[in-house]
């Protein structure tokens, strides 16, 4: 590689890339069947059940085969399923 060959630095790609670097990481954090369902305390086979249903509490993101859930919106699922509280 010659000294005059820059190699963009993951900042500057980052900030020109049209991603959505402001948003947090907790709100793009994906976890798949088996993670999100030990992080809402829900059996595999549930979640999988519950998505043959057509039901899509929580909701999840499929890109082809591919499932993931967004901690975000697990998070959510918990505080709308919370019983009593504060």
């Amino acid at each position: 590689m010659s000294a005059n060959t820059r190699l963009a630095s993951p900042i500057a790609a980052q900030s020109t890339c049209g991603c959505a670097a402001s948003t947090p990481l907790k709100d793009r954090a994906a976890l798949n069947t088996r993670l999100a369902a030990i992080y809402i305390g829900k059996a595999e086979g549930t979640l999988k059940n519950n998505r043959s249903l057509g039901i899509t509490d929580p909701p999840f993101v499929q890109d082809g085969r591919s499932i993931t859930y967004r901690v975000s919106d697990l998070d959510d699922y918990l505080e709308r399923h919370m019983v009593g509280g504060n």
